[in-house]
């Protein structure tokens, strides 16, 4: 498995495991509102499920901003991997020209030798 695969396959973990815990957080908040719901009437409780409701949007607000960081690393990473690998076949470019660069001046070098001893 390459870089850029193994990068792909920890991002969709990522994912997966997001949409788990996005669903055990809604059971939790529902719970939560039942109990809420199940106290003293009036003032109180309606309190009680506005206190509920605004720690599951924080906590929610925390998960989302969790995920984004970890979408935007990876996309950094798979950059990262793109970039060294453009770099890596340049220089393997570079290699293969330095070699026919040496190969073309033995060749003239024969080549000049050559016309030296035939006669013209």
């Amino acid at each position: 498995m390459d870089a850029y695969a193994a990068e792909q396959a920890a991002l969709n973990e990522i994912m997966a495991e997001d949409a788990f815990n996005q669903q055990g957080a809604l059971v939790d908040r529902l719970q939560q509102e039942g109990q809420a719901s199940m106290g003293q009437a009036g003032v109180s409780r309606q309190k009680a499920i506005q206190s509920r409701i605004a720690a599951a949007g924080r906590n929610s607000a925390i998960a989302d901003a969790s995920l984004k960081s970890s979408v935007e690393q990876s996309r950094r990473n798979m950059r990262q991997i793109a970039i060294q690998r453009y770099g890596a076949d340049l220089q393997a470019k570079a290699n293969l020209m330095i070699r026919l660069k040496h190969c073309r001046i033995f060749l003239c070098q024969k080549w000049d030798l050559l016309e030296l001893l035939l006669p013209r």
